[in-house]
C-alpha cells in the first residue's frame, strides 16, 4: 500500500508541515528539458510517465515527514492491491476506460469547451453532451469572421445580460460549409433535440408542454407565465428571443426576450429550429420559416 498525506498550507498559529520526500531516477534518460513525472500539491497529486520504450525509466521515490504534526492523518491518496482512493478532485485530459461499474454520490458533470477563446459550460443529459450556453462566437470553425449581416444580438441590453443570451445567427450560418460549432461538435439535428426531449420527459410520452420548465433556466430570466422553470435537466435554456430581417426593411426588428428560447436545428436541406416558452411549452418547427430569421444555438458533442 502507498499512501500521501499532504497538509494545506498552515495559517497563523497553525503548525506548519514539516519533512518532503525525494526522487531519484525518473527520467526518459535524455538530455533534454527535464520533466515534472512527479508533481504533488496541496490540491492535486501527478504521475507523469514515459511511453518512449527504447528507454526505460529508473529510480524511484520515498516519501516521509508529510504531518501536520499532529496524532491524526489524512489519506489523499491511497493505493491498495483492489483498490485506488483519491480524496481531492481527480482531472485528466485524456480519456477514462472502465470495465467495472462507476458508482457515484454526486452529479456527473462535462468539462467546459473553448470556442474562439471563450468558455462555456457543458451539460451531460443521458448519453448526450449539450453546450450549457448559448453560442456566442462571432468566428466560424475554421477561424472564418462571419459575415456582419449574418449575426447579431438583442439592441439595448447590458453587457452581462448579452453574454447570457448569447448571439442570433441567420439560416446563412447555419448551412456554411465552414460549420458554426467546433471540431468534435456540431449544430444538433431534429433527432438530437427528440433523444434530449425524450430523455427529460418523465413520462413514456413527450409532454411538450410540460416539459418546457424542465429545460429553462430557472435563475429568473424567463418572464412569469404558465409554467415554473425549474431546469431540472440541467439544459438551462435562456430566452434570447429572435431578430426578424423582411426583405423590404434593412433595419432588423427583435422580439420576445424574456419570453422564447429558439435554437436552430439541421434539417434535410434547410434548418428548422426548436422553440421553448412558458406559455405554449416546447415545439419544432421544420418547414415554413421565413426568410430572414435569427434564432440562437446550442452545439451538442458527436
Amino acid at each position: 500500500m502507498v499512501q500521501f498525506n499532504i497538509q494545506q498550507s498552515a495559517e497563523d498559529g497553525v503548525k506548519g508541515n514539516r519533512g518532503g520526500f525525494a526522487i531519484g531516477g525518473y527520467s526518459d534518460q535524455t538530455k533534454g528539458v527535464n520533466h515534472n513525472f512527479f508533481t504533488v500539491s496541496p490540491d492535486s497529486a501527478k504521475f507523469i510517465l514515459s511511453d518512449d520504450l527504447s528507454k526505460g525509466n529508473r529510480g524511484g521515490f520515498a516519501v516521509g515527514g508529510f504531518s501536520d504534526q499532529t496524532k491524526g492523518y489524512t489519506d489523499y491518496l491511497t493505493v491498495n492491491r483492489d483498490s485506488t482512493n483519491v480524496l481531492t478532485n481527480l482531472a485528466t485530459t485524456g480519456n477514462v476506460q472502465v470495465q467495472g461499474d462507476i458508482q457515484t454520490g454526486g452529479s456527473v458533470g462535462s468539462l467546459p469547451i473553448v470556442i474562439d477563446g471563450d468558455s462555456y459550460e457543458t451539460v451531460t443529459i443521458g448519453n448526450q453532451v449539450w453546450m450549457k450556453e448559448n453560442l456566442r462566437t462571432t468566428k466560424y470553425s475554421n477561424g472564418d469572421d462571419i459575415e456582419t449581416n449574418y449575426i447579431t444580438q438583442y439592441p439595448n441590453l447590458p453587457e452581462d445580460t448579452l453574454r447570457i443570451l448569447g448571439k442570433l445567427y441567420s439560416e446563412n450560418v447555419i448551412t456554411d460549409s465552414r460549420g458554426l460549432c467546433p471540431t468534435g461538435w456540431n449544430v444538433p439535428t431534429e433527432n438530437d433535440w427528440n433523444k434530449l426531449l425524450k430523455e427529460v420527459s418523465a413520462t413514456d410520452y413527450i409532454d411538450y408542454y410540460l416539459i418546457a420548465s424542465d429545460l429553462m433556466d430557472d435563475s429568473g430570466i424567463w418572464v412569469d407565465g404558465g409554467l415554473v422553470p425549474t431546469n431540472s435537466s440541467g439544459f438551462t435554456a435562456v430566452p434570447g428571443g429572435e431578430g426578424i430581417q423582411r426583405p423590404q426593411q434593412g433595419d432588423l426588428d427583435y422580439y420576445n426576450y424574456r419570453y422564447d428560447a429558439n435554437y436552430w436545428f439541421q434539417y434535410e436541406l434547410t434548418p428548422g429550429y426548436l422553440s421553448i416558452n412558458n406559455f405554449d411549452g416546447v415545439y419544432l418547427q421544420q418547414v415554413d420559416i421565413p426568410e430572414g430569421m435569427y434564432y440562437s444555438v446550442r452545439c451538442i458533442k458527436d
